[in-house]
């Protein structure tokens, strides 16, 4: 049971220092909040606004609680975290701690389920899914793949892959016929072009913008 003198962020910072000075240090003062704090630890504590604070600590570092606790609960309740305030947040961290491919790999085939997919690409705050598909471009994992579903699921004109970043562009957009580009899409196509080998896809797509298609992108 938490009391009010326990404040989430002084261990949290604690237990950032410890984890990059001194891995004993980090491992006692992390079991000890865990055994004291807690005990029934469930996903609705990651979830929550000052919790989640240690644990987005507890993802930095390599430990048994992280890789046989906080990584099972995520993956047993990822519908919680991606739509979430606090969730995406959390989601977006582990991934850009993460090192193993298997577990990008996992994640991408639990994000692949048609109904996760569109709600990541059309709602998800816009940089959890760009952190997504960089994370997907760094480990060679299915990113043509990605890219091409999304293809599929923006573009009226699916084979024609000239639209793809005309399309891209306009993701989210309230009035698609009436808006040439919204802050979320030009985000998102700039993340591409931040890939170590940009796509072919968006490669033939770019090279049939219009000049001020491409003027928006540079803004």
């Amino acid at each position: 049971k938490k009391t009010k003198n326990y404040n989430e962020l002084v261990y949290a910072t604690l237990l950032r220092i410890c984890g990059y000075h001194c891995k004993e240090f980090y491992e006692k003062l992390m079991d000890k909040i865990c055994s004291k704090y807690y005990t029934n630890l469930n996903y609705e504590h990651l979830l929550d606004k000052r919790s989640s604070f240690i644990f987005e600590v507890l993802l930095e570092f390599s430990s048994e609680q992280r890789d046989n606790i906080i990584y099972p609960i995520f993956f047993s309740h990822i519908d919680e975290f991606y739509l979430h305030p606090i969730g995406n947040i959390f989601f977006k961290h582990l991934l850009l701690t993460l090192n193993n491919k298997e577990l990008v790999e996992k994640i991408y085939q639990s994000m692949a389920d048609e109904e996760r997919f569109d709600k990541l690409i059309l709602q998800s705050h816009i940089h959890l899914l760009i952190t997504f598909i960089r994370i997907c471009e760094r480990f060679h994992c299915h990113y043509e793949e990605l890219l091409n579903r999304i293809n599929k699921l923006i573009n009226p004109e699916k084979n024609n892959v000239n639209n793809f970043i005309p399309c891209l562009l306009k993701l989210r957009a309230e009035n698609p016929d009436n808006q040439l580009i919204t802050k979320e899409g030009s985000l998102v196509v700039q993340a591409l072009f931040r890939a170590e080998k940009v796509d072919s896809l968006t490669q033939r797509s770019f090279f049939s913008l219009s000049g001020e298609q491409i003027s928006c992108i540079a803004c």
